[in-house]
């Protein structure tokens, strides 16, 4: 009886000491879309979305506010060339998302284009991003050394006519087709290096580029249609129409011809 009795006892420490230790683990548990290099992830909330757990300060180059809704179909693309970023397509696409517009993969079809190249990121100082940021779109992107975190992005914003039936909507050059309007900027994330480890920084350029695209207001404008266009959408010209603008043609340069032989004898 004694060593049944000692047995049970040590039964019930050792399952003791094993839910000491899960209890332990799962608070300690980061939540999902933390970074790694030992930084502290946010939990994540209920629809499932990282939260910075480090505040970032944004700067940009232009003075262009954000809004909270947008609408219409957003096609977006990412340049980094040294594969600095950590998730930012996926947080990009996220927020488009939440912002309510439709994200495609079709850019002929978007009315909303937004193409992002990072440019920079890593530790820097707040005197250097901010030289960095005036430095504007397509500008130097050098950064001093620094005690903080930093991404620096330029941003192209493009608002269009989509054509989602026809011809049209297969483009594959559609730079300045049917553009309405667009801005270009320098867009930077300044967060402390626990933040750099991690990936605050890319979900706050995130939310800053996807508040920026739900925007109506745009830096500049432009004409709502090419001449390529006016080309392409004109009726095609008969056989008559075409044998009378070659026959006026012709008739000016004889106008000219005659000028300029007048012109020869008063000489």
């Amino acid at each position: 009886m004694p060593a049944r009795h000692f047995t049970l006892t040590a039964l019930a420490l050792l399952l003791a000491l094993l839910l000491a230790l899960g209890s332990a683990s799962c608070s300690q548990r980061p939540g999902r879309g933390g970074g790694s290099g030992g930084a502290v992830a946010a939990t994540p909330q209920k629809d499932g979305l990282y939260r910075p757990s480090e505040r970032a300060e944004l700067f940009r180059s232009a003075l262009v506010e954000p809004a909270e809704r947008g609408k219409g179909r957003a096609y977006f693309s990412i340049r980094d060339s040294q594969g600095l970023n950590r998730g930012l397509h996926d947080y990009v696409g996220q927020r488009l998302a939440l912002k309510g517009f439709s994200v495609t993969d079709k850019p002929s079809e978007a009315d909303r284009i937004v193409e992002i190249a990072i440019v920079a990121r890593g530790r820097a100082s707040q005197a250097s991003l901010e030289a960095c940021v005036r430095q504007g779109y397509a500008g130097s992107a050098a950064l001093e050394a620094g005690d903080r975190g930093a991404i620096v992005a330029d941003v192209l914003l493009v608002r269009r006519r989509a054509h989602v039936e026809g011809a049209k909507a297969h483009l594959k050059n559609i730079s300045a087709r049917n553009a309405v309007s667009s801005t270009k900027l320098r867009i930077a994330a300044l967060g402390s290096e626990k933040a750099l480890k991690g990936r605050d920084l890319e979900f706050a350029l995130a939310e800053d580029i996807a508040g920026l695209a739900s925007s109506s207001e745009d830096m500049q404008r432009h004409k709502t249609r090419s001449s390529t266009e006016v080309r392409q959408d004109a009726p095609a010209k008969s056989p008559k129409e075409k044998e009378s603008s070659a026959g006026r043609h012709k008739n000016r340069h004889k106008v000219k011809v005659k000028v300029n032989r007048k012109h020869r004898k008063r000489r």
